[in-house]
């Protein structure tokens, strides 16, 4: 037993080593949470906007049917909250095509 304990004696280094792997494997544990972390968070801003965008157009179409309006062309939006731009195209003549993008 005594030999185990000279062997494992802040001398060595064999601590500081151990001290070392255990401080790496956590750095890299972390780094790998945050990054799926900030992988999500940007995929479902991007389904947020998708929803958005689908409202939208639904939002167009059913103002222009109310009217009995309906004419092909490109509405931009302002700028929302986000910062982010919606552009609604009319396409087609009968069935009528509505298309949202964003930027």
């Amino acid at each position: 037993m005594k030999n185990v304990c000279k062997r494992l004696n802040n001398k060595s280094g064999i601590v500081m080593l151990m001290v070392l792997m255990v401080v790496i494997v956590l750095m890299i544990l972390s780094v790998s949470i945050l990054s799926s972390s900030l992988n999500k968070n940007s995929s479902s801003q991007g389904q947020l906007n998708d929803i958005k965008c689908e409202q939208l157009a639904k939002g167009y179409f059913w103002r222009d049917h109310a009217n009995g309006a309906i004419a092909p062309g490109t509405f931009t939006l302002p700028k929302d909250a986000d910062g982010k731009v919606f552009t609604i195209t009319v396409t087609g003549t009968n069935p009528y095509t509505y298309q949202c993008q964003y930027q």
